[in-house]
């Protein structure tokens, strides 16, 4: 026996709000962290324009787009690590700045693939 359309519905309104309650939570660690540690801006800043960048070598083809995607990667992994180093130097867990879902398997969306 199935559930009412009202129980999915309530269901799902309160996944929602917990969902962009996390996001909210997050964006406002962000903020906190850019004011108390801007190098960590700086550090997010390149890592999404690394993304550009690699995105432009696979287009652009090549013998160099192999490289200069392995050179991005390991610049990324540098920059991963030194803002991990940053945050816990600081007194904040690594993952502070991750969306903090109240369900991490599913990510607050209350199914993981067809479940």
């Amino acid at each position: 026996m199935g559930y009412s359309k009202e129980v999915y519905d309530d269901a799902f309104r309160i996944l929602s709000e917990r969902k962009s309650k996390a996001k909210q939570t997050a964006e406002l660690r962000r903020m906190e962290i850019y004011d108390r540690i801007p190098r960590i801006r700086q550090i997010d800043r390149e890592l999404s324009g690394t993304g550009i960048m690699v995105a432009k070598a696979v287009l652009a083809g090549g013998s160099d787009a192999s490289q200069l995607i392995e050179g991005m990667k390991q610049k990324n992994i540098s920059l991963q690590q030194e803002k991990a180093q940053l945050l816990r130097e600081n007194g904040y867990a690594v993952d502070y700045l991750e969306i903090p879902y109240s369900c991490a398997a599913c990510q607050d969306e209350g199914y993981i693939g067809n479940e």
